[in-house]
């Protein structure tokens, strides 16, 4: 089944190992295995028109930017990203 991560996290994936899941990622599970509980059913309020989808930290930094109007390139690393941000807020 495919859920939805609703936090930022490791967890083991399908095959066993660590995974880095950000907020917003989706994973398969198979039926029988025990899921995290901030991972969401993705049929559950989730569609095709990207209605109810959750927002990756990017994203949110992102239209965080543009709220502020400021400068930043949408190809910059999250650790840039974040630093934009901490001196927009200080201005």
């Amino acid at each position: 089944m495919k859920y939805i991560c609703k936090q930022n996290c490791y967890v083991r994936n399908s095959q066993g190992v660590f995974q880095r899941f950000n907020r917003g990622d989706s994973a398969d599970f198979e039926e029988n295995v025990a899921v995290v509980e901030h991972f969401e059913e993705a049929d559950c309020g989730f569609n095709e028109s990207g209605e109810g989808k959750i927002k990756s930290e990017r994203e949110d930094l992102l239209d965080t930017l543009k709220n502020l109007g400021a400068a930043f390139s949408p190809k910059d690393s999250m650790p840039k990203l974040r630093k934009i941000l901490k001196e927009a807020e200080s201005e």
